[in-house]
């Protein structure tokens, strides 16, 4: 299957990531900073080629355009950190 996970740089994120990769999932991670976000760190390299990044930020929906559309699942493990509540439904972005 083709996965996206969203907060894939988080916690829970790494661990599923590397779950789903080891199953034989291809995963798109969604991240806002590819330069903060290291595979290499998180994963064995026989499964560094099931798993690609894609830059985009869901409080800026325009950023989410060159994203992947095609999966088959997604997992969004995405939390806002600023304290506003953000509704990422109401921003049209999920």
């Amino acid at each position: 299957m083709k996965i996206l996970l969203t907060g894939a740089t988080g916690y829970i994120g790494q661990r599923l990531l590397s779950l789903l990769a080891t199953a034989g999932h291809d995963v798109v991670c969604l991240v806002r900073d590819p330069r903060r976000f290291s595979l290499a760190d998180i994963l064995p390299e026989a499964l560094l080629a099931r798993v690609s990044v894609a830059q985009g930020d869901l409080l800026k929906p325009d950023s989410l355009a060159e994203v992947p559309t095609d999966f088959d699942a997604a997992y969004y493990l995405v939390h806002s950190m600023s304290g506003n509540n953000t509704n990422f439904f109401q921003l049209g972005c999920v």
